[in-house]
């Protein structure tokens, strides 16, 4: 998985202009994500990945596919773990 390229993102949508002040708010970008951590995801962790939360929704998730598309993984297995009494440390 890429790091985004902020400049070329920027670029694209017309808002790269290459003076002092696009300089300046590039290094408040860089700055502000040269702390936090990326690791790499290989197409192998994506597809279990895709197929866990998959089965999740399909699962637990609501019936109506309207509703499904709207909802969030972590919010179902935020319910079940208080509906199952498991204490998460």
């Amino acid at each position: 998985m890429a790091i985004l390229d902020i400049k070329a993102i920027m670029k694209h949508f017309g808002t790269w202009a290459g003076g002092k002040e696009d300089a300046e708010n590039m290094r408040k970008i860089e700055s502000f994500y040269e702390d936090i951590p990326i690791y790499g995801i290989d197409f192998e962790t994506t597809d279990i990945y895709g197929r866990l939360k998959a089965t999740i929704i399909e699962r637990f998730g609501p019936k109506d596919k309207a509703k499904r598309r709207n909802t969030k993984t972590e919010s179902l297995i935020a319910e079940l773990l208080d509906n199952i009494d498991v204490e998460v440390k």
